[in-house]
C-alpha cells in the first residue's frame, strides 16, 4: 500500500488492518515531506505488525512521482490518496498525474469532497478552522488586529460541479512578516492568496477521474454523506 501524503499514517492503519482481515498479506510505504511524520506512521504500522518502510518525497513533484512509479519488481500496489488531499491541488490535472504513478494492476483509492453550498462554507468560516487557518500568519508575525482572513465560494469554468474555496488574508495596515528569513511587506489592502480546497459534484469527480484514464470499479459515500470514495484502474 502505497500511501501519498500519508502524514502521521492514522488513517492509514484503519485500512491496512482491513486488508489483514480480509487475509490480504500488505507491506506499507508512506511517502510524505515530513520525516517526523513519516517515522509516526512507520511506527505505527510496525507496532500493529506491518512491514513498513517510508519514503520521503514530495510527490507533486516529477521527479519523484517518476521514481515512485519506476519500481517493476514490487507486487501489485493500492495506491491511496485520500483525506481530500486531491482537491488541495488542481484536481484535473493532479488525476492525470496519479493515472501515470499506476502500473498494470495497480489500484488507486482517492476521495473527495462534495459540495454542500453554505454547509460547505460553513465548515470552513467557524472559530475553530480559522484559529486553524491563522496559525501559519501567526507563526510568521502576522497578527489577527493586521488584517482580515476571508474564505470565498467560486465556480471553476473548466468544468460544472466543480468548486473552488480559497482563502487569503486582506491587510488591515502597513505590515512586515519574516517568512523563510526574507521580510515579506504588505501594504494596506494588499491580498496575500493562501491555500485553497476543491469540492465536487458527486458526477464531477467521478468524470475528472474518468477523463485522467481511471475506471471506477467501486464508489461509496461516507456515512454523513460529505465524502465520496473510488477505487479506480486504468481504463
Amino acid at each position: 500500500m502505497l500511501s501519498l501524503g500519508s502524514g502521521q499514517g492514522d488513517k492509514d492503519l484503519i485500512l491496512l488492518e482491513a486488508l489483514r482481515e480480509h487475509g490480504i498479506r500488505i507491506s506499507y510505504v508512506p511517502v510524505d515531506t515530513s520525516q517526523a511524520l513519516l517515522e509516526m506512521a512507520c511506527g505505527g504500522a510496525l507496532r500493529a505488525g506491518f512491514a513498513a518502510q517510508g519514503i520521503k518525497a514530495d510527490f507533486t513533484r516529477l521527479e519523484h512521482r517518476a521514481a515512485l512509479a519506476a519500481e517493476p519488481e514490487t507486487p501489485r500496489r493500492l495506491v491511496i490518496l485520500i483525506g481530500n488531499t486531491l482537491g488541495a491541488f488542481d484536481p484535473i490535472a493532479a488525476a492525470g498525474e496519479l493515472a501515470r504513478l499506476l502500473r498494470a494492476g495497480d489500484l488507486l483509492l482517492v476521495d473527495g469532497e462534495l459540495y454542500a453550498g453554505d454547509a460547505t462554507m460553513a465548515g470552513y468560516d467557524n472559530p475553530l478552522n480559522r484559529r486553524f487557518a491563522w496559525a501559519p500568519l501567526h507563526a510568521v508575525g502576522v497578527r489577527d488586529e493586521d488584517g482580515d482572513l476571508r474564505f470565498e465560494a467560486k465556480d471553476d469554468p473548466r468544468l460544472p460541479g466543480l468548486h473552488l474555496i480559497p482563502k487569503h488574508f486582506h491587510a488591515g495596515r502597513d505590515i512586515a512578516a519574516l517568512m523563510g528569513g526574507e521580510l515579506l511587506r504588505l501594504s494596506q489592502d494588499d491580498r496575500l492568496d493562501m491555500s485553497h480546497s476543491y469540492k465536487y459534484a458527486p458526477d464531477t469527480f467521478l468524470r475528472i477521474l474518468s477523463d485522467a484514464g481511471l475506471a471506477a470499479r467501486w464508489q461509496s459515500r461516507s456515512l454523513d454523506g460529505r465524502f465520496l470514495m473510488v477505487l479506480a484502474g486504468l481504463a
